[in-house]
């Protein structure tokens, strides 16, 4: 899955350059909820931010590596991939993908959060 799609499905568009504003912040050592709280935003939409600079970056496996302190566990993402691979009716460009997702994750035994879910899409 692109990051752009999950960026779509976490959140809309917002000022040209808050993801990167975002991104800065966590760079600094900054928890996600601590970035979302000083910039008055959702936690969702840092994740979205994040995608995003992810998604523009010339090498995003190297980026990721920046971010490895996020990264969710290795089972929680081998789980969501074995979920996408038995739903490959999921509409990747729907809006509601992660409501979607979330819900087959759950029927699957992952009981995540639609935060914790857009986090590990970043990661796949």
């Amino acid at each position: 899955i692109s990051e752009s799609k999950i960026e779509r499905s976490v959140g809309g568009k917002g000022k040209k350059d808050s993801h990167k504003t975002s991104v800065n912040l966590i760079l600094e050592g900054k928890s996600l909820k601590e970035v979302a709280k000083e910039r008055d935003i959702k936690i969702q939409t840092v994740i979205s931010h994040l995608a995003r600079y992810i998604q523009e970056s010339e090498d995003p496996k190297t980026e990721l590596i920046k971010f490895k302190k996020l990264k969710p566990s290795t089972k929680q993402i081998k789980d969501l991939k074995s979920v996408l691979a038995k739903n490959k009716n999921l509409d990747l460009e729907s809006r509601y993908l992660l409501k979607e997702l979330q819900q087959k994750a759950k029927s699957s035994g992952m009981n995540l959060s639609y935060e914790e879910l857009a986090l590990t899409l970043i990661w796949l």
